[in-house]
């Protein structure tokens, strides 16, 4: 949960706009996790922020279509460039 309050913080003090835009967090290698409590604290976070959040394992594909369905979604409900 820290981590993602200083990466929130570094991309505020960067350029301010970037702040406001939406994300996606995406919490990877779930293949290798013993203990599942520390990424479900950071998904209980992000949803309590209105960030969707994902774990996913590439090697297993667990979480992959999800993932894919949220980002098309996310990029459908952008205005064009």
């Amino acid at each position: 949960v820290q981590d993602i309050e200083t990466i929130d913080r570094e991309l505020s003090r960067y350029r301010a706009e970037l702040s406001g835009k939406p994300q996606i967090l995406v919490l990877t290698k779930l293949d290798a996790v013993q203990d599942e409590g520390p990424a479900a604290r950071v998904a209980e976070h992000a949803t309590r922020a209105g960030r969707p959040c994902f774990a996913v394992s590439a090697i297993t594909g667990r979480g992959l279509p999800e993932l894919l369905d949220a980002v098309a979604g996310a990029l459908e409900r952008m205005p064009p460039a």
